[in-house]
């Protein structure tokens, strides 16, 4: 007996993402004249050779042994030059059914596929063999067959003619079972065909039936067409189906959402792995050559996600491009970071999914048509949502077992739906559903291939008369790729379901813009007027505990608390029990709804006082800095609320994640980006004319803090080791604005302010001073004064260090300077009571903001092995930042040269002493 088992891509497909770029697969090509191989493998049959289809479950018989296997689902037919070709899809062929290899049925499975067509020299009226329906055997009243083809077995089969002469017995057919992918390919010689009259134009009906031998009697198990009934003393089977018909599809749609922070992620990725994203990516790419038609994926990348990957690993990026360019993955939008638009107004969401839209336009090329909604937390009644998106997508992605069926019952959840046009200032946005079955079972198989509830549930839908219905599978990128905790051999099943899903041209893989398409040029018609007031999807519903809130606002659990969980609101307010402490802040986040009051005040929260209506982002300048301020925020209130389900701190109630806490606590920080925001429109209209200083709380962390600035030089500079975090410069002749130092959007990991490590690297953040043995990166230093030079026309502001030793008097001093109109600081060290060794760290970001669209441009200046000049020059804009170090100080090596997400670190060496100033210059600049 001759099977194929193929394995598919579980085997053959173990590349690595980057070699696959420079790769190319080529259709399958049987031979010159041949269009199909019968080898038990589908993937060489093409849409066009599918004629028929049946729904499942319609079997005739009460056999439950072996039953699948006898449900028929398609028929193909195909002419070549020396075979004709014809298929068969069955529900579930399962390995030794034709041969009942085991179970109580005697032979379960044998085919009999009846062709026929006009201008034959005779015709046959009767079903081969015997076969019975209801104890009767079957007549044709019309269509009667010309050629029988019974197959019995892989190996023995008989071709009858009209006049019951056995043509071919065992020999001159070839036949191909394979159970995995469910099918038989069958190929006849056209020689014997063009005995009867037949010719390679000659439009052929035919009958197919799979028959089950109980006991030693044949009955007819299923049969395409199902036209089967008793009547006269006989079955009669009338209809037939053609060579030249063609059947419907089930339109099925594959979203892959990937939502990880600014930081290093090559590990979601590893390109020697099949658990990485380039592999679910692959899948598509590989089935997509292999069958010669499009087997598209949609996927959604967080602008954060994007980020991460144009700075350390963009050939991924390339890969994806050029997946876009074939039409084999299409890139949606939404907003740039994840937060959680249910709980922000228009004046943040709107901007968000701008800057989003914009955002994939420049890194992808391709302008996105279809929005993703973060944790489709969908809140239209409080924020108008709706009215939001719809500036700036065409459609967006909701549940449908939640967002449809809690909303809008009486309707068709498979089909798009267009929002209620009221909400959206006239504008149009369709909604697609996610659809339960898809998203839940297309990672579990059903003997190695598609789950059998979806295969039913898609050949409904190919056979029903109305073909404008999709069923999205829409889920985290990392579960199909069984990384960040999911099941690792996920990506074998996922692979296995679109083999098969591949391999059965009636199942028709579209993308989002697909549909979207179809909608807006008229060949779809949407279900109208449809409106969703809140909801999100139904397993976020059910980790919040005790809500106290309608269920389908589960999530304003998280985000305000309930008895159980901890209030995210309230984080920061400094209470003890439960535990809302936060270090260096004074405020708690709030929100801009105003129901959060500290101190007498909403404005007395984080949220409320940047992001509410009138607010400081709407008061704020919105230029490039703006901008920039409002990519951080995206990415500071990532995933906004997220509880974690633990009691991580053990104080009896549900905590907020951990790692939120990280990212959410620096949201503060975003102020001081409006502060370099105001600062450039006041710059850019003379306002700024020589160097100043302000004093104040601009990181709302409870202390002083120094921002210095002149009409080039933008600096904010922290007590949090001594170090200048944030450093702009702007150049008037070309009128362009870049950060230089630091790395707002990138992931924290920890909770506290700190400018030393963990991709956060001011501007000589101090670390080790060898005459205390103490670390500084972390100390809180204090601004002694500043104060404005007129003879020499400069800013200085002087730090004292803290006193670790415990001495009395500040370790060292330390001092900013910045001259009227210089695109340099100087940096000096003094002793105080002691001298000794100081090390000190520079992160270099040069143009942040052109990292974020582009990844690494930054080309190294010198080596820091020397007291020479080093630093960083960006190849794309021109834009660098050079420290000289001029006295006292010396670069401590490459060995502390380290790359950091968005940033690259070095150190230097400060010969702190109490009679010698040690300094150095640091110049920003474009050339």
């Amino acid at each position: 007996m001759k099977r194929e088992e193929v394995l598919g891509l579980t085997i053959i497909v173990v590349l690595v993402y980057s070699l696959i770029t420079f790769l190319t697969v080529s259709p399958i090509h049987v031979s010159a004249q041949e269009p199909v191989t019968v080898d038990g493998v589908g993937f060489d049959w093409p849409y066009a050779s599918c004629h028929a289809l049946d729904p499942a479950g319609d079997l005739l018989d009460g056999v439950p042994d072996w039953s699948t296997s006898r449900d028929l689902l398609a028929w193909y037919y195909t002419v070549g030059t020396s075979y004709v070709f014809m298929r068969l899809d069955f529900l579930d062929l399962s390995y030794g059914a034709e041969t009942a290899s085991y179970g109580s049925v005697n032979d379960a499975l044998n085919i009999y596929i009846l062709i026929g067509w006009t201008g034959a020299p005779g015709y046959q009226e009767w079903v081969p063999d015997y076969v019975q329906y209801q104890g009767y055997g079957i007549h044709l009243p019309d269509y009667n067959w010309v050629l029988a083809v019974a197959i019995y077995d892989s190996t023995h089969y008989t071709v009858y003619d009209y006049k019951w002469n056995k043509v071919l017995v065992n020999t001159g057919l070839s036949v191909s079972f394979n159970s995995q992918w469910d099918l038989v390919e069958v190929a006849i010689p056209t020689s014997l065909l063009a005995q009867y009259g037949w010719t390679s134009t000659t439009r052929v009906w035919a009958k197919i039936a799979t028959v089950v031998v109980y006991n030693g009697v044949s009955k007819v198990s299923d049969v395409i067409p199902n036209t089967i009934s008793v009547g006269s003393g006989r079955a009669e089977w009338s209809g037939a189906v053609f060579s030249d018909q063609y059947c419907g599809t089930a339109k099925v749609v594959f979203v892959h959402h990937g939502n990880q922070h600014l930081t290093d992620n090559r590990a979601l990725n590893n390109p020697s792995s099949i658990n990485s994203y380039g592999y679910i990516l692959y899948v598509h790419d590989y089935l997509t050559n292999r069958t010669g038609r499009r087997i598209p994926v949609t996927i959604h990348m967080s602008g954060t996600l994007m980020a991460s990957y144009l700075w350390w690993d963009p050939g991924f990026i390339s890969y994806i491009k050029g997946l876009i360019s074939r039409g084999v993955a299409v890139p949606i939008g939404g907003v740039w970071a994840e937060h959680i638009t249910a709980y922000f107004y228009d004046n943040f969401n709107d901007p968000s999914a701008n800057f989003t839209k914009w955002y994939t336009q420049q890194v992808f090329g391709y302008t996105p048509l279809t929005a993703w909604v973060p944790e489709r937390t969908w809140d239209d009644e409080r924020t108008g949502i709706a009215y939001t998106i719809s500036k700036y997508y065409y459609a967006v992605i909701l549940d449908g077992n939640t967002h449809h069926d809690e909303w809008s019952p009486g309707t068709n959840k498979y089909k798009p739906h267009q929002y209620d046009t009221t909400k959206t200032a006239g504008r149009t946005l369709y909604v697609l559903f996610i659809d339960w079955d898809t998203q839940q079972l297309l990672l579990s198989n059903t003997d190695g291939g598609l789950n059998i509830d979806l295969r039913k549930k898609y050949v409904w839908a190919a056979t029903n008369s109305d073909q404008q219905m999709i069923f999205v599978y829409a889920d985290d990128w990392e579960k199909a790729a069984g990384i960040a905790g999911w099941d690792p051999y996920n990506p074998g099943r996922y692979n296995n379901s679109l083999t098969w899903i591949a391999m059965h041209p009636w199942i028709q893989v579209v993308t989002t813009d697909d549909v979207v398409n179809w909608l807006r040029n008229g060949y779809w018609t949407p279900v109208t007027g449809f409106y969703c007031g809140y909801d999100t999807y139904a397993l976020l519903k059910t980790w919040v505990h005790n809500y106290p809130y309608d269920y389908r606002r589960a999530y304003d659990g998280w985000y305000w608390g309930t008895s159980t969980e901890k209030s995210f609101a309230w984080y920061g307010s400094g209470q003890t029990s439960p535990n809302y402490v936060l270090p260096d802040t004074t405020m708690p986040f709030g929100d801009v709804f105003g129901k959060t009051s500290f101190n007498g005040s909403p404005n007395n929260t984080v949220i409320y006082r940047l992001l509410a209506p009138g607010g400081l982002f709407d008061s704020t300048p919105k230029n490039e800095l703006w901008w920039l301020a409002i990519a951080v925020a995206n990415a500071m209130l990532y995933e906004t609320a997220w509880h974690d389900g633990g009691d991580w701190d053990k104080d009896g109630m549900y905590d907020v994640a951990g790692w939120g806490l990280n990212v959410w606590n620096h949201l503060r920080l975003v102020n001081v980006l409006l502060q370099a925001a105001k600062w450039l429109d006041s710059t850019r209209r003379g306002l700024v004319t020589q160097a100043s200083y302000m004093i104040g709380d601009f990181d709302w962390d409870g202390r002083n803090e120094t921002i210095i600035y002149n009409p080039y030089i933008f600096a904010f500079i922290d007590d949090k080791g001594g170090a200048a975090p944030y450093v702009f410069m702007y150049n008037k002749t070309s009128n362009k604005v870049f950060m230089g130092i630091g790395a707002p959007a990138v992931y924290w990991g920890t909770w506290s302010d700190m400018w030393y490590g963990d991709s956060h690297v001011g501007l000589f953040a101090d670390d080790y001073f060898a005459a205390t043995g103490k670390n500084y990166y972390n100390a809180v230093y204090t601004i002694a004064y500043a104060y404005y030079d007129s003879v020499n026309g400069r800013v200085v502001v002087r730090l004292n260090a803290p006193d670790l030793d415990g001495d009395g008097y500040p370790d060292f001093y330390k001092y900013y300077v910045l001259y009227n109109t210089a695109n340099y600081i100087y940096v000096d060290y003094l002793g105080v009571k002691k001298n000794g060794t100081l090390y000190t760290a520079i992160g270099y970001s040069v143009d942040f903001f052109n990292n974020l669209l582009y990844g690494n441009s930054l080309s190294q200046v010198n080596s820091p092995t020397s007291t020479y000049t080093f630093g960083y020059k960006n190849l794309r804009t021109g834009a660098y930042v050079y420290v000289t170090p001029i006295q006292g100080m010396t670069w401590t090596g490459s060995q502390d040269l380290v790359k950091y997400t968005m940033q690259y670190r070095a150190k230097i060496a400060v010969s702190v002493n109490t009679a010698v100033w040690a300094y150095a210059k640091v110049t920003l600049g474009y050339n």
